[in-house]
């Protein structure tokens, strides 16, 4: 699918010493999402931590909406809580659906 495409030209851009920085890898997690494929959305959000590039809330929501379709809500969470929500304006995208405790978390509340 179109997220194999976005992985692959990533690693093409890579080797090509192409600098790869949050708008790249934020349209290869766009396509994980798209595609609901959550691991390798997360592996991309641990890429980005280990290269040193900046996580940005568009980053985040495309790795939750991953998780939330591919209904790890568990994982989703701990990204959410990882995003340290009061720092960020965040929203679910259009496709995304968070589940009852992701929107539990965004809105502060405890069990």
């Amino acid at each position: 699918g179109g997220w194999a495409a976005a992985l692959m030209l990533l690693v093409q851009m890579a080797s090509a010493r192409v600098q790869l920085n949050t708008i790249t890898y934020s349209a290869a997690v766009l396509a994980c999402e798209k595609g609901c494929k959550w691991e390798q959305a997360v592996r991309m959000l641990e890429e980005m931590v280990s290269d040193n590039v900046e996580l940005d809330s568009t980053t985040y929501n495309a790795a939750v909406g991953a998780c939330e379709k591919s209904g790890e809500q568990d994982k989703a969470l701990e990204l959410l809580l990882q995003m340290g929500l009061p720092q960020w304006n965040w929203t679910p995208s259009h496709t995304a659906q968070p589940s009852a405790r992701a929107k539990q978390a965004a809105s502060g509340q405890q069990r």
